[in-house]
């Protein structure tokens, strides 16, 4: 009893010593010492009341503890004698590979080994979890998800469709589910294509799960998957398990392909976030402001005279706050840049705003 107690304690002992050794970058003289004489204590006592061989059942632990406690003096003995050595001293050099080649071939390389083959396990569990959802998905009756919420987005011309997972279905038979109660909704039922984009929320996290497709009141959901079964896949390889997302997110634009022809008005949102030149200015009460014009759209545009001007900002409490600012231009076929951080506190006053923008373009 009093030797099982002894191994158990040594053994707990142990295992954040070795710990500590491997990965702790700076250990003093004083902790080297204390971990050397500790480990040599333990490693004479084990040998004292379990040496190899004493009893069957117990080798394989005995032996492996005996590897760390070997493992344990030795790294305490090497490290205490390198750190006492000078700088340049060709045999602190030589403790200094024999160390390096030592962690890497006992602890980094195995660690390694041992990532690549839990990845691999943790894909091929994925794979198979992903093949029996789809055959179970096949077998479930249909029942619609749940809407909660509905809006109209006057600004972008989209009608939002807020959905609950709340039964945490997985895999083909959640889309076949969330399809099935969109197809419901008077927004898909309107005649015309639509534009459809699908995305999972959980408290401040979103993702997108396929890219956007265009549907209308005939599609199906078997052609639905057909148009998305290569994103849904990707989604899945990326780690990110669609159970522990209880929300879903649809986006509906009125599609109309006509639109785009020359000389119509576009209907699409979706289509007019594309940038390109300002060709109008505020419609500012004050018009005394000496503020800058908007560029008159050019018929031809000589990129090499034109200078960039680049602000910096981080989100902060919600708030856009300016970091830096840049100013980039050609001169003699160089590219030359200027860069500036930028004190947010002086924001606030205006003459140091004057003094950073004088300082800024000398």
């Amino acid at each position: 009893m009093i030797k099982t107690f002894l191994t158990l304690f040594i053994t707990a002992a142990a295992l954040p010593s070795m710990i500590i050794l491997i990965t702790l970058r700076k250990m003093d003289n004083l902790r080297l010492s204390t971990s050397l004489i500790l480990n040599l204590l333990w490693l004479t006592t084990i040998i004292y009341i379990q040496p190899i061989g004493s009893g069957s059942k117990i080798n394989a632990i005995i032996i492996i503890l005996y590897l760390i406690l070997f493992n344990n003096i030795f790294l305490s003995f090497i490290k205490l004698i390198y750190i006492n050595l000078s700088v340049q001293n060709q045999i602190k050099d030589l403790f200094g590979k024999i160390l390096t080649y030592y962690m890497k071939i006992f602890f980094i390389y195995p660690n390694y080994i041992l990532r690549i083959l839990l990845t691999s396990g943790n894909k091929m569990l994925d794979f198979l979890n992903n093949a029996m959802n789809s055959i179970t998905s096949e077998f479930l009756p249909i029942e619609p998800l749940k809407l909660i919420d509905k809006q109209f987005d006057e600004t972008s011309k989209f009608t939002l469709l807020t959905f609950e997972n709340n039964k945490l279905l997985d895999h083909k038979y959640l889309f076949v589910a969330l399809f099935t109660a969109l197809a419901l909704e008077d927004e898909f039922k309107k005649i015309g294509q639509k534009i459809m984009i699908v995305s999972i929320s959980k408290e401040d996290k979103t993702f997108n799960i396929h890219k956007n497709i265009i549907i209308d009141e005939n599609t199906t959901i078997y052609e639905y998957l057909e148009k998305i079964k290569n994103s849904i896949q990707a989604f899945y390889e990326s780690g990110y398990p669609i159970t522990t997302f209880n929300v879903l997110q649809v986006k509906l634009w009125d599609y109309d392909p006509q639109a785009k022809i020359k000389g119509k008005k576009a209907n699409n949102s979706i289509y007019q976030s594309r940038r390109s030149f300002n060709t109008s200015s505020l419609n500012l009460a004050n018009k005394d402001l000496n503020l800058i014009k908007p560029l008159k759209y050019p018929k031809i545009v000589n990129k090499t005279l034109i200078a960039t001007i680049d602000l910096e900002t981080i989100e902060l409490n919600s708030n856009q706050i300016p970091i830096s600012i840049s100013f980039s231009y050609y001169l003699n076929k160089e590219l030359i840049t200027i860069f500036e951080l930028i004190d947010y506190n002086l924001l606030l006053i205006l003459q140091p705003v004057l003094d950073l923008l004088q300082q800024f373009l000398s």
